[in-house]
């Protein structure tokens, strides 16, 4: 039972990750002006999702600016706006695009120093 208790976290997450991107590129690609306009099909997404990988339930937001656009959580669970889900380790996926992205607008290069950006960052190993 300790593996599902560790893998429904990291597929919550990789859910949450996968309808972020989703939502993103039907934005982008759709035309869609807002994320209302396209509401029905996010939710036919998540519950096919939750449902295909046998996943108990989420939290999804999805934020633009200061404002959320979407929100969702099933009114029947026991999940509402103050819950807390752990993310495993999607931040990592999320700083890697972010540095890529920088990479690719020529605000930094893949070979420069860390310190270079963050000057309080300091390397112990000298190997």
């Amino acid at each position: 039972m300790k593996v599902k208790k560790k893998i429904i976290p990291n597929l919550i997450a990789s859910l949450i990750t996968l309808l972020c991107l989703t939502s993103t590129s039907i934005s982008a690609f759709g035309g869609v002006a807002n994320i209302s306009d396209v509401r029905e099909q996010i939710d036919n997404v998540v519950l096919d999702e939750l449902q295909r990988a046998r996943i108990p339930n989420a939290a999804i937001a999805i934020i633009q600016g200061e404002e959320i656009q979407y929100l969702f959580y099933p009114s029947e669970a026991d999940v509402d706006k103050y819950t807390l889900f752990q993310i495993g380790s999607t931040s990592k996926a999320f700083t890697a695009l972010g540095i890529l992205l920088l990479e690719d607008e020529g605000l930094l290069s893949l070979d420069d120093p860390v310190s270079q950006h963050i000057p309080w960052f300091t390397v112990l190993y000298g190997g």
